[in-house]
């Protein structure tokens, strides 16, 4: 800065001086008339193209931020079941939204129940919690009242289905983001198959 102050003084120095040395300008003279345009000159040959750019990192696959994870709650009994998921930690639960999915088979017949849902056939609702390192799910009458788990018969299996799916942050709107994504892509959120497929789980 003490430079530039420098170097602008002296500028004005050496203006002042010139100016002052000048003699008494003369009267100013007639313009003169504007001479012709040129002829523009020829356009010059394009030059060479450059070199083509390295081709870029492929992408992450659709199902690098969501994590699936499965447990068998068959012989789950009373009214409500505790389930230990190491996966559940305070970070993850913070920046992942879940859907979960509750599969019933019998034979090769599977049906799946978005939670909290209702469980067709069994009038009974189920709906869950989760915390740090668990996973609670909860059986209830259509009328809220708490129930048992039903004693499922030797032929069929229940499943239980959790995706793990990440967001930004845990405020509700990006929680809210995961599903309005789904809507727009067209897919049912209640459809296990049709999420499963969307996040290349399946």
């Amino acid at each position: 800065m003490k430079t530039s102050k420098i170097l602008f003084f002296s500028c004005l120095i050496v203006s002042t001086l010139l100016f002052s040395c000048s003699g008494e300008d003369g009267e100013q003279g007639i313009q003169g008339e504007d001479g012709e345009q040129g002829i523009q000159g020829e356009i010059g040959p394009q030059g060479e193209q450059g070199p083509q750019g390295e081709q870029g990192e492929q992408g992450e696959n659709g199902n690098a931020n969501v994590t699936k994870l499965e447990f068998d709650i068959t012989q789950a009994d009373g009214g409500a079941i505790s389930i230990e998921v190491p996966e559940f930690t305070t970070e993850a639960l913070q920046n992942h939204v879940l859907l979960v999915y509750l599969e019933v088979s019998e034979l090769e017949k599977s049906s799946f129940y978005h939670l909290p849902g209702t469980i067709i056939g069994l009038d009974i609702r189920l709906e869950y919690q989760y915390t740090e390192g668990l996973f609670g799910l909860i059986a209830y009458n259509i009328d809220g009242t708490p129930t048992a788990f039903p004693e499922w018969a030797e032929n069929i299996s229940a499943i239980l289905h959790i995706a793990m799916v990440e967001i930004n942050s845990d405020s509700m709107a990006d929680k809210n983001s995961a599903t309005n994504n789904l809507k727009s892509a067209g897919i049912d959120v209640a459809n296990y198959h049709e999420v499963m497929e969307f996040y290349g789980l399946e």
